[in-house]
């Protein structure tokens, strides 16, 4: 998989909770909380750190599960993943608070996402209001 065909499942990557297993993408009876997403200083203190397990849940990577750690000294995310077809690899990619919202990528591709706490960890929701991914600790 070449740099600009991984780049975007990278991103996608730095949101979401798994069961890397089985790639599970059911939602059931998750949905995307109501209330006001969290700040960036709750952002910071939140997210840092892992490894977290990690589902996305949208988009062309929908069902791509994997671990990640967030390292806001270093402004680095990192990990590892599994597509729904079974592709594996890892991933090491710049991360940034803009505003309220979680970004991951650089340059000519970078994703943000509002923040919720989430089972211990947290759940990206895209600017429009749909689920992104859940990143739960290990």
């Amino acid at each position: 998989m070449s740099r600009i065909s991984i780049l975007p499942l990278l991103g996608l990557l730095a949101l979401g909770a798994c069961d890397t297993n089985t790639g599970n993408t059911t939602l059931g009876t998750l949905g995307v909380p109501e209330g006001q997403p969290l700040a960036a200083a709750q952002i910071r203190a939140l997210v840092q750190g892992g490894p977290y397990d990690v589902r996305i849940y949208d988009g062309e990577f929908a069902g791509t599960v994997g671990r990640s750690t967030w390292d806001f000294e270093a402004m680095r995310l990192t990990g590892s993943y599994r597509t729904a077809d079974g592709e594996t690899g890892s991933y090491d990619m710049p991360v940034s608070i803009e505003g309220n919202q979680l970004c991951a990528g650089e340059d000519d591709w970078k994703q943000c996402h509002l923040v919720y706490p989430y089972e211990g960890g947290f759940m990206e929701v895209t600017p429009s209001g749909g689920l992104h991914a859940t990143s739960v600790p290990l």
